[in-house]
């Protein structure tokens, strides 16, 4: 079975085409070809293993950012989805 992308970027992905690894929060995650590349066009730092951990917290703040966002977009869209739901009973 193929591993599948696990990028903190884009969680939900699931692609195959496993082209590099990444660590993130002490996890080695395999990242497939499109998630790497929008990772490395975006203006993240990757803290190092012996960066403090007030550095890694800001280096992750950007991902973590992106999966609230995301998170707040689909609770948002299943609000409304259920109000219309009960407004046409």
């Amino acid at each position: 079975m193929a591993e599948k992308c696990r990028s903190p970027l884009n969680p939900k992905c699931g692609r195959t085409d496993v082209v590099a690894y990444i660590m993130f929060r002490g996890a080695k995650l395999p990242v497939c070809s499109k998630c790497w590349a929008e990772i490395a066009e975006s203006d993240i730092e990757w803290g190092e293993e012996g960066s403090s951990k007030r550095e890694r917290r800001r280096a992750h703040e950007p991902i973590m950012a992106k999966i609230r966002k995301e998170a707040l977009e689909e609770l948002a869209t299943r609000a409304l989805r259920k109000l219309k739901s009960s407004r046409d009973l």
